[in-house]
């Protein structure tokens, strides 16, 4: 019998789920969810599929766990009106549930992952104090991840809560219709790219690997904490574009359209976590590369 603390883990098949089970599988007796009985599964951990689009009972969970990382979110998020049900149950209705079942659960930590679209616009980067956007301006799904944090915010006296806004992640495995990997697609296709102003907007995403070790981290640190999750280097989409070609090849094809305000996240906290040295983004692209070769 292991003397590992029991994790509880949602999105398990996504990026950041898959990629965290695949490096700390050892350190945790894993109990992951996941929403397809296709989803790639990993040997030593304990699999429960459950669809949080559709009515589930945690009834079908451990009746005790350590940790919650709740990190699903519906693939659906840009399909307004069409899929507002579903990513209200994914992001708002199952983090509300989950969070009941930790009380009885007797968690000693809950780690959400929200997103850095709940900000609004500015020209200095992003800090966990900077403004919010306004109910009016929140997008339905934006609005679904801060309703979550505020709910998840009212268990701090119950049991630790870590909220991360993250930033662009990015990494091998992931979505193609994430910015990274539509951006190499693009290029190696000679689809247009659009160029908000003459470089485009400025971003510093980071990489999956890098929020996978900070994830370990927060479950060790007691305490309540709101990070933004971002990675070590700015850069704008024009020169990742040319970075993107360098090592896969392709076509680059611009369409300039009006100039719009950057995207970048004040994230010293998280980066300072970090025991290894942040992945740069050649690094990552390269990764990228590695994984399809």
């Amino acid at each position: 019998m292991s003397n590992n603390p029991t994790l509880l883990i949602t999105g398990s098949s996504g990026l950041l789920g898959y990629e965290f089970i695949s490096r700390f599988k050892h350190d945790y007796e894993i109990v992951a969810i996941t929403h397809s009985q296709n989803s790639v599964r990993l040997p030593s951990v304990q699999y429960v599929d459950i669809d949080f689009s559709a009515e589930w009972s945690v009834r079908r969970l451990p009746s005790q766990v350590d940790f919650i990382l709740h990190l699903a979110q519906s693939p659906k998020f840009r399909e307004f009106p069409s899929a507002a049900l579903e990513v209200f149950n994914v992001n708002l209705s199952s983090t509300i549930k989950l969070l009941d079942y930790a009380v009885g659960a007797k968690i000693r930590k809950f780690v959400f992952a929200s997103t850095g679209g709940i900000y609004g616009s500015s020209s200095s980067p992003i800090s966990v104090n900077s403004e919010i956007l306004s109910p009016t301006g929140l997008s339905h799904y934006f609005g679904s991840k801060l309703s979550a944090e505020m709910f998840a915010n009212n268990y701090r006296d119950l049991f630790f809560v870590d909220i991360n806004r993250i930033f662009f992640m990015y990494g091998p495995r992931q979505s193609k219709n994430m910015l990274i990997p539509r951006l190499i697609d693009s290029v190696q296709t000679g689809k247009i790219i659009q160029l908000a102003g003459e470089n485009g907007i400025s971003i510093n995403p980071v990489f999956v690997g890098d929020v996978a070790h900070f994830l370990n981290w927060q479950l060790q640190e007691k305490g309540s904490a709101v990070y933004n999750v971002a990675g070590p280097e700015v850069i704008s989409i024009k020169d990742l574009v040319i970075l993107i070609q360098e090592y896969f090849g392709g076509v680059i094809n611009f369409e300039m359209i009006p100039a719009s305000t950057d995207i970048v996240a004040d994230a010293a906290e998280f980066l300072s976590k970090l025991d290894d040295r942040p992945t740069g983004i050649a690094t990552g692209i390269a990764a990228f590369r590695k994984y399809t070769s």
